[in-house]
């Protein structure tokens, strides 16, 4: 593990305390933690400078001095009234209250003032300093100190002498600077903006945490005099905002924010629990349990290279598959994983695993053959461990071997044991160290401990990283936190010639379940990425360059045919052909594949693209690419020149799996629309002009990838019309209630984007319902009380609540069982002698109890139970926002989460719950309202003629 710290000696030179975890022969874990110095004289400086440092002690006089009186009539805390927000795992976020109850229990810790008080800044920059002391006098290292340094300020009688020595060691990092007038103002509080810079002095000086969080600019944060300090202290992720937009940097830092900050320093510069509780106890009015014994050494250390190693899918090297830090690794693992990140492949062309000897002897055996090892390494001793200098010497040979274009570079080392090691050896640790694959953390490198998978995995990323090995030739990886998009963690990696603002255009997804992003894509398929970007760029560059003059059918279906899925149509091609001469087209163009962004949507694969062309001669500015003639409404090219992102369609052959593009339109690709000057108008279409009471209509609109950028309003019915994306454009039904008035109206349809307005006309016939009077028992009339209803419809909307997104239903649908329809769609009721009436919004069909019960068509099962008022009960999801019911069952045959088709039994018919007979109750229902099953039975409700 690497850990470096750095510090200043008193000629402000750079020295740094670096700490190694590594593992023994006998597999026991080694810690140390040493001074490293860069020259002889610096090394002179040192010895110079260590002498000279003084023990620190009697810290608590500061303490009290400051805080004995001063907070005393502080109102009680009341754990939850103070929030802010603090480091998150994935997208799971803990506010400041939740997380410091379990800091409590878990430093057995007493409050004996008011936690959420505010910190003065004396005590905020002596804990931080007494925390990174505490560790170093555990470890038995000498503790920091400095001579020579003055305190010239007008308040330095106001510190006790040995708090004095710790405000010089302040000074002299730059933490303590003192106010304009000359005043130290230790016990001013300290404003979070004031402990942001504390933070980040302290860590550039100190404790060198790498950015883990992109980079952020809070909406209050922007222009401040620590936007930079409050910047790094969030990358670090040691102080969040208050809010995900927020920081609050002129509030006060309180006691438990503090705790909060020092509990994510732990792994950093060897810091362990016990080392904050001490601080703690030294610097605030608290009791906190210093006999912890905390082994969370490698806090975000390790973590992060073990989820780049899954990323780039070079943990798939490991035998068991797993880059668990603390695991022990073999010679073959080591060699596998040499040869897999330098080649940037987990597969070798022309071996097969099936005539493996032994796990990895494909690879030791090309290994072997490319000259990176001479080891006789056999199915005997292939489970040897690996020490570093193996490791290193496997990485450094397959570079030098492999990666000839990259040059062997040197530094200067100072190690001990360098004369240990065979000269190409040395060779080796200098190139490593020269481009900071490997650091040296010691001033012995004992290379020839066995290494374990936390250290092998840095050196690979590193590797990786540092030499571009998972990226195309000339490509380089982005290190910069500046040049980070704030969607970093959805790619495998960010390269620096690609601007960030490319990364943050939003992914289609037509499946949010089944969608990939372009990270996850990469660590299952990463094999694909450089075929997206070849077949891609190859297509566009011939789509691109047209030029009626020189163009025949059969060139241009030749260069279709090498990149598409399918072959090209024969008609399309004449079409376009003849399009492009007869209106004289003339374009230029290139695509430019916008590493690393391949993902899948749910549905095709999509590659990002940057096209740049130029129109140089038309007749006409109507589909000038031949993706255009894919969509019925022309796209209109109203400039000369062009530059877009498209996100364009792929799919994966299922029979060898390599890539191909899929035929569609240009503008359905295209993620700025707004601004491409490249237009189209939606086009709104209905299934039908006229309808009855209890029916629907259809509404079909395309030429837009989002439901958002339109609206459709009908006067018969108040509710929201949602729509679902359905093949290449969204689909809404509009239900008419069974007690609608005839008439002619007017669905509006109005376009987000242009603000136009299409009207489309249709009627509502006269219908007449039946009127039914039923005799029902007083024990059966008392099941259905309005307790009851509300009990049962707590289950149906749960049921209801998450429609599925796509259409599952097949063409119209089946009457689920024969039988007599003892009552109608929409019958009024009259029960007994209630004067009344009630609506029924279903049909009844009665047959002989124990009659089976069909699906109506496709569908998922959400609700499959016994209530009160319905009895045995089952509602299938068919997609698209449409729910069937079924009621009264005398037994279901189907459980919650089956998906069933078109014609599948799912239970018999009965009479349970508020029934008088056996039958079967049969609904359809759509967005709150329940529609005439006869329509259903008749046509596809989305069916368009």
């Amino acid at each position: 593990m690497c850990v470096e710290t750095k510090m200043l000696d008193e000629n402000d030179e750079l020295l740094r305390l670096q700490s190694r975890f590594s593992l023994d022969k006998k597999g026991n874990c080694k810690w140390k933690f040493v001074l490293i110095k860069r020259t002889d004289k610096m090394k002179t400086n040192l010895k110079s400078l260590l002498k000279r440092m003084l023990t620190m002690s009697l810290v608590l006089t500061l303490v009290f001095s400051l805080t004995n009186t001063t907070f005393a009539e502080q109102e009680t805390w009341n754990k939850g009234e103070i929030s802010s927000f603090v480091p998150s795992f994935e997208h799971q976020t803990y506010e400041s209250s939740e997380w410091t109850k379990s800091l409590v229990d878990l430093y057995q810790l007493n409050w004996y003032e008011n936690p959420s008080r505010q910190v003065l800044k004396g005590e905020f920059m002596l804990v931080q300093l007494r925390v990174i002391q505490a560790a170093l006098e555990r470890q038995g290292l000498t503790i920091l100190s400095v001579e020579n340094e003055i305190l010239n300020f007008k308040d330095n009688d106001t510190l006790p002498a040995a708090v004095q020595e710790e405000a010089k060691i302040l000074k002299s990092l730059g933490i303590l600077s003192g106010t304009p007038e000359g005043y130290m103002a230790m016990t001013n509080p300290i404003k979070r903006s004031e402990a942001a810079k504390v933070i980040a002095t302290f860590n550039n000086k100190v404790l060198s945490i790498n950015s883990i969080k992109s980079p952020k600019v809070f909406t209050d944060t922007k222009g401040h005099w620590s936007e930079h300090n409050i910047s790094i202290a969030y990358q670090i992720s040691l102080l969040n905002g208050m809010s995900n937009t927020t920081f609050n940097p002129d509030q006060s830092l309180t006691l438990e924010q503090t705790l909060q900050i020092l509990e994510n320093e732990i792994g950093y510069g060897g810091i362990r629990r016990v080392d904050i509780a001490k601080a703690m106890n030294e610097t605030f009015n608290v009791t906190v349990n210093t006999d912890l014994s905390n082994n969370i050494i490698f806090k975000n250390s390790y973590v992060k290279y073990e989820e780049k190693m899954k990323t780039y899918g070079f943990y798939k090297m490991y035998d068991n598959q797993s880059a668990k830090s603390d695991e022990a690794v073999t010679k073959a693992e080591a060699l596998k994983l040499a040869l897999s990140v330098t080649l940037n492949t987990d597969e070798l062309d022309g071996y097969s695993e099936k005539d493996e000897e032994y796990p990895g002897a494909i690879w030791v055996n090309y290994a072997k053959t490319m000259g990176v090892t001479k080891e006789e390494i056999n199915i005997t001793n292939y489970k040897d461990k690996a020490t570093y200098i193996d490791v290193i010497s496997y990485f450094e040979a397959c570079k030098v071997l492999l990666k000839k274009d990259l040059p062997v570079n040197s530094v200067e080392v100072y190690l001990k044991d360098m004369s240990t090691y065979k000269a190409e050896e040395q060779v080796a640790i200098k190139d490593m160290v020269a481009n900071k694959i490997i650091y040296l953390l010691t001033d012995n490198l004992n290379a020839n401990d066995y290494i374990f998978k936390g250290q092998l995995n840095e050196l690979a990323v590193n590797y990786a990283q540092q030499y571009n090995t998972i990226v195309e030739m000339g490509e380089q990886i982005n290190k910069s936190p500046e040049k980070m998009p704030s969607n970093a963690s959805l790619f495998p990696y960010i390269l620096t010639n690609i601007d960030k603002s490319i990364y943050e255009k939003p992914f289609f997804s037509r499946d949010h379940k089944a969608s990939m992003t372009a990270k996850d894509l990469y660590i299952t398929r990463k094999e694909t990425f450089p075929q997206a970007k070849y077949i891609s760029e190859e297509f566009f560059k011939d789509i691109l360059n047209i030029d009626y003059r020189t163009i025949t059918v059969e060139s241009f279906k030749k260069s279709l045919s090498r990149y598409m899925i399918f072959a090209a149509n024969d008609k399309s091609i004449e079409e376009y052909v003849k399009y492009v001469k007869e209106n004289e087209v003339i374009m230029k163009g290139n695509a430019q594949f916008q590493s690393p962004v391949f993902y899948y949507d749910g549905v095709t694969f999509r590659t990002r693209l940057k096209l740049d062309f130029e129109v140089i001669n038309s007749k006409t500015n109507e589909n000038l690419l031949y993706p255009d003639l894919n969509d019925s409404s022309a796209s209109i090219y109203g400039e000369k020149k062009y530059t877009i992102i498209v996100d364009y369609y792929l799919a994966s052959s299922t029979g060898n799996g390599n890539m191909y593009i899929v035929k569609h339109e240009l503008y359905d690709a295209i993620l700025d629309k707004e601004n491409c000057r490249i237009t189209k108008e939606l086009d709104f279409k209905l299934n039908k002009t006229s309808a009855y009471p209890g029916d629907s209509f259809a509404v079909f609109v395309s030429n837009t990838n989002s439901a958002e950028n339109f609206s459709v309003t009908a006067p018969f019915y108040t509710n929201k019309i949602r729509f679902y994306k359905y093949k290449d454009g969204f689909i809404g039904l509009i239900p008419i209630y069974a007690w609608s008035t005839p008439g002619k109206y007017q669905v509006k349809a109005t376009n987000s984007q242009t603000k136009l307005l299409t009207t489309l006309d249709v009627e509502i016939l006269p219908k007449a319902f039946d009127v039914q009077y039923l005799k029902v028992a007083k024990s059966t009339v008392a099941i259905k009380t309005t307790n009851n209803s509300a009990k049962d419809q707590v289950y149906f909307d749960a049921a209801r609540a998450n429609p599925i997104q796509e259409k599952l239903w097949d063409g119209a649908f089946i009457q689920p069982v024969k039988g007599k329809i003892t009552t109608e769609y929409s019958a009024t009721r009259y029960t007994n002698d209630n004067p009344t009436p009630s609506r029924h919004l279903a049909i009844d069909i009665a047959n002989i109890s124990g009659t089976p019960i069909m699906a109506s068509n496709n569908g998922k099962v959400v609700l499959a139970k016994e209530l009160i008022i319905t009895g045995n009960t089952i509602v299938i999801d068919h997609g698209l926002g449409v729910f069937t019911s079924s009621f009264h069952l005398s037994k279901i045959q189907v459980k919650e989460g089956d998906f069933v088709k078109k014609g599948d039994i799912i239970g018999k018919m009965g009479s349970t719950g508020y029934s008088t007979g056996s039958h079967l109750h049969f609904a359809i229902w759509k967005d709150g309202t329940f529609l005439n099953p006869w329509t259903f039975f008749e046509n596809d409700p989305i069916e368009f003629k």
